[in-house]
């Protein structure tokens, strides 16, 4: 769950969570702040089929019950996963991601956006 980045400064990741984790993500989230990590990741897809968007979802409650943990923290985000398919680069398709994901994070922008994996086909 936790990454380093290629500029030596360590991200945490949000791979792992689900609906109902939000006391245990505060509690990594405080750790993570502790330690000096400025850098939270996430994805669309994190969560899993059953509760695709699940973690950007428990990110946003996280940013709702414990503001101060996300002074001065980046968020980031990814998209172009899509069950089925596996990959979906179009534009609509990404359009109605990221709308989708700042809903799920209740924010209005994020600080990075990328496509999750190569789409060989775009």
């Amino acid at each position: 769950m936790v990454a380093a980045m290629t500029d030596g400064r360590i991200a945490y990741g949000f791979w792992r969570y689900g609906p109902n984790d939000l006391r245990i993500a505060l509690e990594m989230l405080s750790c993570a702040r502790e330690a000096g990590v400025t850098h939270f990741d996430t994805a669309d897809i994190y969560g899993g089929r059953a509760h695709f968007g699940a973690a950007e979802t428990l990110l946003g409650q996280a940013r709702k019950a414990a503001p101060s943990l996300f002074k001065g923290v980046q968020i980031a985000t990814k998209a172009g996963v899509e069950y089925g398919t596996p990959y979906n680069s179009s534009k609509d398709y990404l359009e109605k991601a990221i709308n989708a994901s700042l809903g799920r994070l209740d924010i209005e922008c994020v600080d990075i956006w990328y496509i999750h994996r190569p789409d060989f086909l775009a």
